[in-house]
């Protein structure tokens, strides 16, 4: 398995799988109160595959003008770029997920979205870094849709989507588009931070 995986993973990826099979080790000799170790070499993991690299604000810009405005695919970069959303939990966001707050220091609007049973079953509060206007009207249509979910499809589509687009734009984010939306909403939300402090 992790010979097959080195093809297309990093080595900390490696690492962690092998981490998990220890465990997996340990669990099987309690349970069957046997002593058996399982013993593999990690194998060296694919170089060229990098997660690390951010989309700028530049061509997140033009990826999401490819979009129509208000289909599935731009309601899916727009959640992801304000709210730094994976795949997965954007299929599920509902209208009713999205909040707005008055700040009382300086009468801006705060935009928030619930994110339910996210990775590792976990729900947070994730914190809008858009105040421009027209981004939080945008806000407010998507919240419009009420206990409807805002992008009725499902994760896989909305990556084959995503990837479509990237292609028609020469972008070259091949495995790791999504997660280089959500390093740009991070860096930004770190950036904004970093400004007001």
């Amino acid at each position: 398995f992790l010979e097959m995986c080195s093809k297309k993973c990093s080595d900390n990826t490696l690492k962690l799988y092998a981490s998990n099979f220890k465990k997996i080790n340990k669990c099987i000799n309690a349970a069957y109160k046997i002593n058996k170790e399982w013993n593999f070499k990690i194998p060296k993991g694919y170089s060229e595959y990098v997660r690390n690299k951010p989309m700028s604000d530049m061509e997140l810009a033009i990826l999401m003008k490819s979009c129509k405005e208000g289909s599935t695919t731009y309601n899916a970069l727009f959640l992801a770029k304000n709210f730094g959303c994976r795949i997965a939990s954007l299929s599920r966001i509902k209208g009713s997920d999205i909040f707005f707050e008055k700040n009382s220091n300086d009468e801006t609007v705060n935009a928030y979205l619930r994110i339910v049973d996210d990775k590792g079953r976990r729900s947070r509060m994730a914190v809008g870094i858009s105040r421009e206007e027209k981004d939080l009207e945008y806000l407010r249509y998507l919240q419009s849709f009420g206990a409807e979910r805002i992008i009725p499809i499902r994760p896989k589509s909305i990556n084959q989507n995503i990837r479509r687009h990237l292609m028609a734009c020469n972008l070259d984010y091949k495995h790791n588009h999504c997660h280089a939306i959500r390093k740009n909403y991070a860096q930004n939300l770190f950036d904004s931070y970093r400004q007001n402090k």
